[in-house]
């Protein structure tokens, strides 16, 4: 039987709420498919700055470097919104954690449900169908280089190696080969040398991928072509400068960014995530959304091979937002608690998606709004 040793990082705000929800719905796959899982918490964030004095120990990096992934909950809660010091504690130990395990790679898959469509700000028309995955470089550039300091005449530093760029290109290259052989850069050459130096690099490595077919796009023309004409992207690439600008701005198209999760890979111990931040002020509520928590679950399988749970994962998650067993934020009419949309996933998967009651007649009145 195989046996999987994972690090459990719930982190603050809501995500000891959503984490909760995912390791249960883990631990049911685990039974149903005959795996086993070790798991092994810790704190992170605010958290482990509040019981421990720091936001991460050499000793706890070490620890991760031997799992065979990582589910990380959410970084700061309003502890840390009001202590600037405890935020840039969490933003240095993420990026510690980040550089020790080696991680260059953060992948995002956005896909768009069916029933949400009428949650997007754009029309169904346009959003239908909607199915990318963005891959961002995210071991150097600006955050990674010490900036000049300067009072009257402040300066920061970009910097990329072709050999980093590289690294990132052949992931990405190698995922549009398995889905529809094509894939944009977006970058700005028009204003920055680096991205000229992007551009390059992509367009020489291409030569490698004759099957896929490359386009680039500066950044402010993709950013108006993801609203007019999303259907046209399936892998997108591009640098740490401009990945902020791009997943916000797919995260509002999507409907609800609690439906989405990341993925942070490298040399070593992958880490799989929820998209969402820590929504402090629902912390302890209940009301949080734990499907982003759930499918990085799923995603978390699909890396270890376990693609049958990963599968079962998806599947139920489609099954609640179908039968309208979501939370707050998706459902404002009849709205379920964080605990009850992780019963509800959880058991589709404990049934092996056969459901034979009436959802019904559940009973929706204990939550509160």
């Amino acid at each position: 039987m195989k046996s999987y040793n994972i690090i459990v990082l719930p982190g603050d705000g809501i995500g000891p709420e959503v984490i909760n929800q995912a390791v249960k719905v883990l631990t049911t796959c685990a039974e149903l498919f005959s795996f086993q899982i070790e798991l092994n918490y810790d704190w992170i964030g605010a958290a482990a700055i509040t019981h421990t004095g720091e936001t991460i120990t050499e000793n706890t990096l070490k620890k991760y470097e031997k799992a065979d992934a990582i589910l990380l909950g959410t970084f700061d809660d309003s502890t840390a919104d009001r202590d600037i010091n405890i935020k840039n504690q969490n933003e240095k130990g993420l990026l510690n954690l980040h550089h020790f395990l080696g991680l260059f790679a953060k992948i995002r898959p956005i896909k768009i449900h069916q029933q949400l469509l009428v949650k997007s700000p754009l029309k169904s028309k346009i959003i239908k169908g909607t199915d990318m995955i963005i891959y961002q470089e995210m071991s150097e550039s600006i955050q990674f280089i010490p900036e000049k300091k300067n009072q009257n005449s402040p300066s920061e530093l970009s910097e990329y190696s072709i050999k980093k760029i590289e690294r990132i290109g052949h992931l990405a290259f190698q995922t549009a080969q398995k889905r529809k052989h094509t894939i944009c850069l977006m970058e700005n050459a028009n204003f920055f040398e680096i991205s000229t130096h992007w551009k390059n690099v992509i367009e020489k490595l291409s030569k490698q991928y004759p099957d896929v077919q490359l386009k680039h796009l500066d950044i402010d023309q993709a950013a108006i072509q993801l609203l007019v004409n999303p259907l046209q992207f399936d892998v997108i690439l591009t640098s740490n400068m401009f990945d902020n600008k791009l997943t916000g701005l797919v995260h509002e198209i999507s409907g609800s960014i609690e439906l989405l999760a990341a993925i942070s890979t490298g040399n070593s111990t992958t880490i799989f995530q929820p998209s969402h931040s820590a929504f402090p002020e629902i912390k302890g509520m209940d009301k949080g959304n734990p499907m982003a928590a759930i499918l990085s679950v799923a995603l978390m399988l699909e890396h270890l091979g376990e693609n049958a749970a990963a599968k079962l994962i998806n599947d139920a998650i489609a099954w609640c937002i179908e039968e309208e067993l979501t939370t707050l934020d998706i459902n404002n009419q009849n709205p379920l608690s964080c605990a009850m949309v992780g019963d509800m996933i959880d058991l589709f998967i404990a049934k092996n998606g056969t459901i034979d009651f009436d959802v019904k007649s559940i009973n929706r009145d204990i939550f509160y709004i």
